[in-house]
């Protein structure tokens, strides 16, 4: 039902990549981009979501943080 492009993807990147915060140290600019980047993709994402998809959508997201992070396992 749900389809989102590649193309979509590289487009919010992009504009994370410019409206995020600045700095100059490398690892700040990362953080900066990454928590932004999360935030725009979730946004967007759950615009178009339906509600009864939003819930579902949220979890998926936040265990795949979490599981990347190694504070979530398989078990």
């Amino acid at each position: 039902m749900y389809q989102y492009s590649l193309t979509y993807y590289m487009d919010l990147f992009s504009q994370s990549i410019k409206n995020s915060e600045k700095s100059d140290e490398v690892e700040v600019r990362l953080k900066h981009l990454r928590d932004y980047f999360l935030y725009f993709l979730y946004s967007n994402i759950c615009r178009s979501l339906f509600v009864k998809d939003k819930l579902l959508f949220s979890f998926l997201l936040s265990s795949r943080i979490l599981e990347f992070y190694k504070q979530l396992t398989n078990e």
